[in-house]
């Protein structure tokens, strides 16, 4: 889902997107660039992406870059698995958010940083909610 979601911010090849997930995640999600050509491999197989026509090129390529873009069944996908994740996780945010409320805001860091989360998981549902509910 980590590839989906790079490749429907922006259309994409393997190796750019290998270095997109090592920037955004480091060690955090160690992935080899074989790993991210196999989930093209799969994603373009389950129909949630397909390879962009290649551009004209000016001279020849010895191998040219297939770039890949999202289909709507792969927007579909990717935001109903973002709902389903963030179900969990909005009800965790709510809850701390509650928490830092009846702290009596003593730590306005904290709280500042525990209603930020909340508003971020309030703009994903805003944006893949529809999506996912077919409007």
């Amino acid at each position: 889902m980590a590839v989906l979601g790079l490749v429907i911010e922006r259309p994409s090849y393997g190796y750019e997107l290998s270095r997109r997930l090592q920037t955004r995640f480091g060690d955090l999600l160690a992935v080899s660039r074989s790993h991210v050509y196999g989930a093209l491999d799969a994603l373009q197989r389950g129909g949630l992406i397909e390879p962009l026509p290649a551009p004209p090129a000016a001279e020849p390529v010895r191998q040219p870059k297939v770039h890949y873009r999202a289909t709507a069944a792969g927007e579909r996908a990717f935001a109903a698995w973002v709902v389903e994740e963030l179900g969990e996780h909005a009800r965790r945010a709510r809850l701390l958010g509650a928490v830092a409320e009846l702290g009596g805001g003593r730590d306005e860091e904290a709280a500042g940083a525990i209603a930020a989360l909340v508003a971020s998981y309030e703009r994903a549902w805003e944006r893949f909610g529809p999506v996912v509910n077919g409007r």
